[in-house]
């Protein structure tokens, strides 16, 4: 399963590893926009995907549903933007254990008396892929699922976790090259 961060939630840092401090922006308005204009108190439901998961669905180390711990709460933004602090690190604030790599975090985001909640298009619950401590490369363009109009120019972007010499390439072409760079991007 891939994550897309550029949509319904986006993270600081952008690749987070177990071993990092998280923040998490949660936009109301995207996925099935549940939450949208709710202006009472916001929880998240969340757990993390491990190695010892069984698939999307095994959260590990998540609380109850309806647990409206103060850990859990998200601080209002304004603009339908929330706010959750994953802290000190994601390896302590679930309770992971020694021997236990987290994959990725997963959310639902609700109302505190979960008859509202915010989840992915298709009501899907939302994921945040968690990363190794090193270089990381993702692509943030094309989306996953984007539908491409022949012969109309398409936008390729890249982002890598640590500066890097960073190429596209199209087949065995290359179209673009950024030296000492987190970041890159091409019309095709």
């Amino acid at each position: 399963v891939l994550a897309m961060q550029a949509q319904i939630v986006t993270t600081t840092p952008d690749f987070p590893t177990e071993n990092d401090e998280v923040t998490i922006i949660f936009d109301a308005t995207k996925g099935t926009a549940g939450l949208k204009g709710f202006t009472g108190d916001v929880y998240a439901h969340t757990g993390v995907i491990t190695n010892q998961s069984t698939g999307s669905g095994d959260w590990k180390h998540a609380p109850t549903w309806g647990d409206n711990s103060a850990k859990y709460k998200l601080t209002s933004l304004g603009n339908d933007k929330w706010q959750l602090k994953i802290t000190p690190n994601i390896r302590e604030y679930y309770g992971v254990k020694d021997g236990e790599t987290v994959k990725q975090l997963a959310f639902v985001f609700r109302s505190a008396d979960t008859s509202k909640e915010g989840k992915d298009t298709g009501n899907k619950d939302i994921f945040v892929d968690v990363h190794t401590a090193g270089l990381t490369v993702r692509f943030d363009q094309p989306a996953e699922k984007e539908n491409l109009i022949t012969n109309t120019a398409l936008t390729i972007k890249a982002s890598a976790s640590v500066a890097s010499t960073l190429k596209l390439y199209v087949g065995a072409t290359e179209i673009a090259t950024e030296a000492n760079a987190t970041t890159i991007s091409q019309s095709y």
